[in-house]
């Protein structure tokens, strides 16, 4: 009597285990249209001798392209963003500014929203431009944007932080005080000059 054979047990399915994940970062002017085509770089997080963050090794560049949204897939870790737009830098040793303690989880998606803020100034004197001064904890200073008036307006678009608004002459520069730019807001400064004193409107 011969005896059935039995057809083989079906190979186990195995479902691939992810070894990445991604890290998605949308760029949004004031008025909430897409930043695009502006760069943005990758790096892995380390922290410095203080356990404040600090660039590690770096992982790569792309840009916010047509859609305003930059896309990396990398391995699961603690990241760091630094965006090519106007803004405080991230440090001060570093021309950018950042975001840091962006985690990357294997399998999952990261979206990160940056919004830009807006600061709208005036003044009745010959100026020719506003700027955003941005003042370092070791005193130096430097100007992320800076824009001509137009029609008696002058509109700065810069990511959130505490800035000194500066108006800017053929022959002079005149300081107007700090202002605090918040993502997806605009604030207004008209201000005026009085005896070589600017006095603006909160």
């Amino acid at each position: 009597m011969d005896i059935p054979t039995l057809p083989p047990p079906p190979a186990p399915t195995l479902t691939p285990v992810p070894t990445t994940g991604t890290l998605q970062i949308a760029m949004r002017y004031a008025d909430g249209s897409p930043v695009l085509n502006t760069g943005v770089e990758l790096s892995f997080q380390a922290v410095d001798i203080n356990g404040d963050p600090m660039l590690g090794q770096r992982v790569g560049e792309t840009t916010s392209g047509s859609s305003g949204a930059a896309t990396f897939n990398v391995a699961p870790g603690q990241y760091i963003v630094l965006i090519r737009l106007p803004g405080v830098h991230f440090r001060p040793d570093l021309s950018w500014p950042g975001l840091a303690n962006l985690t990357v989880i294997a399998g999952q998606t990261t979206q990160v929203s940056v919004a830009m803020g807006m600061v709208v100034s005036s003044i009745s004197a010959p100026y020719d431009s506003s700027c955003l001064n941005v003042i370092n904890p070791n005193g130096s200073t430097y100007q992320p944007v800076c824009k001509p008036f137009v029609n008696g307006l002058s509109m700065l678009e810069a990511l959130p932080g505490t800035y000194e608004l500066v108006f800017v002459g053929i022959a002079s520069i005149t300081y107007a005080g700090p202002v605090t730019v918040s993502a997806g807001q605009t604030i207004e400064r008209h201000c005026s000059s009085n005896q070589g004193k600017i006095i603006c409107n909160q």
